[in-house]
């Protein structure tokens, strides 16, 4: 039986390790936007647009250094959301209303779940700055001063989190003058201590704010100079009180008010589309637009039907006895401005070697940047355009704010 013992000691190891899993998503449920957003935040900064953004931010002419000073309390302001938001709500009472007891309560005695209790919200904050400094070096390839300052901000972070009572003593007091225990229960918001209720306040504030400027200034905060790393880190980070909020309201009331919500987005997305393009029927010789007949166009013609249109505009290539001649179908990813620059920077540079390079290409297909950096390529091929020209022609339409993401082969 001896043999078994192996299978038998990896069996329960999974079996405790499940068991702890199900135990933390329990004890975290009540903060799972704090963790939602931790982990929307992290993945942003890792797909490529992220790493395109971080490294403008790591860029000597990409802002300067109050840009990354903006850039690190943008970092802070979302660690500090993810963490306290995480905090309160795990020492909210959500004892529903006109009921003895909370039906996904969990045993604050046990010595684990306290520990949970204790060290999650911190870790949640925390790990904020450790996925800036991980994709930071990932984006720049190096451990630069960045991710340094990212690492030694999490340490400070996280001394804060420990000692933040003895700073902010006299702050931390509820509504009888007291400081508030960390493992004391709050009834309802109202309960909170004073920093806390005016630090919930400014966020929701600067919540409102910032989807404010979002409909109906767009474009005002690029237009300061902010960087796209600061915006998008400030945006999700404000999601935190308002998801909160509602995590609370359900768990208050028993409604299930966050599937509401998705039901009234999915209800709205019916007529609430901003994607409208023109389009054509399968035999229609005109396109209709709002309402209006525009322009006749030519419907797109079948592969057979194109690649005989594009034979025939060149005549046998000299010295191919055979009468061939080379056929190139170019397919570009996508990636931002990044992927656009490259695209037009690598076409351009073959036309200027091969001028009469254009002339074999039979198609280009592209994908977000890619589509773009092929359409920049192929306007600049019109008449008047130098063939030397157009690769330093696409690059000045396609600049880049930071010189770093024109020069790396990332």
């Amino acid at each position: 039986m001896a043999i078994f013992r192996p299978a038998g000691i990896a069996r329960d190891w999974l079996q405790d390790g499940w068991a702890y899993v199900r135990t933390v998503a329990r004890v975290l449920r009540p903060a799972r936007f704090s963790v939602i957003v931790f982990a929307l935040g992290s993945v942003a900064l890792f797909v490529d647009q992220g790493q395109e953004v971080l490294l403008a931010i790591g860029d000597p002419a990409g802002g300067g250094f109050w840009s990354k000073v903006l850039f690190f309390v943008a970092v802070t302001i979302w660690a500090l959301n993810c963490w306290y938001g995480a905090r309160v709500m795990l020492h909210i009472d959500f004892t529903p209303r006109g009921k003895r007891s909370d039906p996904y309560a969990i045993d604050r005695n046990d010595k684990h779940i306290k520990r949970l209790l204790k060290h999650a919200p911190r870790i949640i904050g925390a790990g904020c700055y450790a996925a800036v400094a991980a994709t930071l070096g990932l984006a720049q390839g190096d451990f630069t001063y960045l991710v340094f300052a990212s690492l030694v901000l999490g340490v400070l972070f996280l001394l804060f989190a420990i000692f933040r009572r003895t700073v902010l003593g006299r702050w931390m007091k509820d509504t009888s003058g007291e400081v508030r225990q960390a493992d004391a229960l709050i009834g309802n918001f109202m309960d909170l201590p004073v920093a806390t209720l005016a630090a919930v306040c400014i966020t929701f504030a600067l919540a409102l704010i910032t989807f404010l400027v979002s409909i109906f200034l767009p474009a005002w905060p690029m237009d300061l100079g902010i960087d796209p790393a600061v915006i998008l880190l400030f945006a999700i980070a404000t999601w935190v009180p308002a998801g909160s909020y509602l995590v609370y309201t359900a768990r208050k009331n028993q409604l299930p008010v966050l599937t509401i919500v998705f039901a009234f987005a999915v209800l709205f997305s019916f007529w609430n589309d901003n994607h409208t393009i023109r389009t054509c029927g399968e035999n229609a010789e005109e396109c209709v637009e709002d309402g209006s007949v525009a322009a006749s166009v030519k419907l797109r013609p079948p592969v057979a039907e194109a690649y005989k249109a594009w034979n025939s505009r060149l005549p046998e290539q000299a010295g191919n006895p055979a009468g061939t001649r080379p056929l190139v179908v170019i397919a570009t990813a996508g990636g931002g401005s990044r992927a656009a620059y490259w695209t037009a920077t690598v076409l351009g540079e073959i036309h200027k070697q091969r001028p009469n390079f254009a002339d074999h290409v039979f198609a280009i297909s592209g994908v977000s940047g890619g589509s773009l950096g092929a359409v920049v390529y192929r306007a600049l091929l019109n008449p008047g355009t130098p063939d030397a020209d157009i690769g330093a022609k696409a690059q000045t339409i396609l600049g880049c704010k930071a010189p770093v993401l024109c020069t790396t082969s990332r």
